[in-house]
């Protein structure tokens, strides 16, 4: 398959599709979460419900329906992502709670991730940084100053 093949059709766009509906629904639902529970609890819960979840979501998408031996082929990358998202999770509704829009919040940290993002891959993965790709930033953090001003 080709480079240009991979980054085309259904396939390529439905995550991106998905994460945006998700996340959208994410931060409302965040946003809505009352401001005197405890956010520890919250999350917790969050995550119970996502156990939950991702337990039935293996028995109905495993070719391979051995939950242990699943598992054992997991390593140190899945209890670091789990820890990194309940760390962001955190710090959403604390972000919130500290009174950011719900209309700017996530801009402004996904700018700023982005940025990072760009730098992380250049360094670390050898990924390719172009002028575009610079002056897009440069974009997006102008932009940003214009949103924060308000």
């Amino acid at each position: 398959m080709t480079e240009t093949a991979k980054k085309t059709g259904f396939a390529f766009l439905f995550p991106v599709i998905l994460m945006i509906l998700v996340n959208v629904a994410y931060n409302i639902v965040a946003k809505l979460t009352p401001a005197d529970v405890n956010a520890v609890a919250s999350v917790f819960l969050t995550y119970t419900t996502c156990c939950i979840a991702s337990f039935i979501f293996f028995f109905t998408t495993a070719k391979d329906k051995n939950y242990g031996r699943a598992i054992k082929k997991c390593n140190w990358s899945a209890p670091a992502m789990g820890l990194s998202l309940v760390l962001m999770e955190l710090a959403i509704l604390l972000q919130y709670r500290a009174g950011w829009d719900v209309s700017i919040a996530c801009l402004v940290l996904y700018v700023i991730l982005a940025v990072c993002l760009l730098a992380i891959g250049a360094i670390f993965y050898k990924e390719r940084v172009t002028i575009s790709r610079i002056i897009g930033c440069g974009i997006c953090f102008g932009g940003l100053a214009l949103v924060m001003m308000c």
